[in-house]
């Protein structure tokens, strides 16, 4: 079962994303890391077409997918094509409100990420507070964490990985 990985903006993933992956690699996970391009607050406006055909290039039906931020929103888009077995959005830049209307979707979410909870207040962008709240789709299991936007990735990167690892057996 491979594990394929999907950075936010403003990075390629290498403090938070690749990390994770580099983690799970190590544990004998086959992982794959999309490469998207760095986009800001304004280019992810226009960029996700690109983005979603990275994404679905690099993956396949069946595969695990991880994303971190924007990148969850992006996944999202590609899940309309490709089927993914299991979904972790790490502090995902979305709306709560989003359906998924499927299981095998968790969410890492804290109350003290505050570029999730600002990007949230920009007016008709499409950043939300999934990733301060968690989802609000009774079918997703949310996963409630503490600290900082990458906080998953580094203060409490054991327990990131434990979790998505014991998931993998389910």
């Amino acid at each position: 079962m491979r594990i394929v990985g999907v950075n936010g903006i403003a990075t390629h993933g290498h403090g938070n994303i690749d990390v994770l992956l580099h983690r799970l690699d190590q544990l004998g996970h086959e992982t794959v890391d999309v490469q998207l391009r760095k986009r800001h607050f304004i280019s992810a406006w226009w960029g996700q077409k690109w983005d979603v055909e990275s994404i679905y290039k690099a993956s396949e039906d069946g595969d695990v997918v991880v994303a971190h931020s924007f990148g969850a929103p992006r996944v999202v888009e590609a899940m309309k094509y490709r089927h993914f077995s299991k979904v972790f959005l790490i502090r995902p830049a979305m709306s709560a409100k989003h359906v998924f209307a499927r299981d095998e979707v968790y969410c890492f979410h804290s109350k003290d990420d505050w570029p999730v909870r600002i990007g949230s207040w920009l007016p008709w962008h499409p950043f939300g507070r999934a990733g301060v709240d968690g989802f609000t789709d009774p079918l997703v299991t949310n996963f409630p964490t503490s600290g900082g936007h990458n906080a998953d990735f580094t203060t409490y990167l054991h327990q990131t990985v434990t979790y998505i690892a014991d998931r993998l057996t389910d």
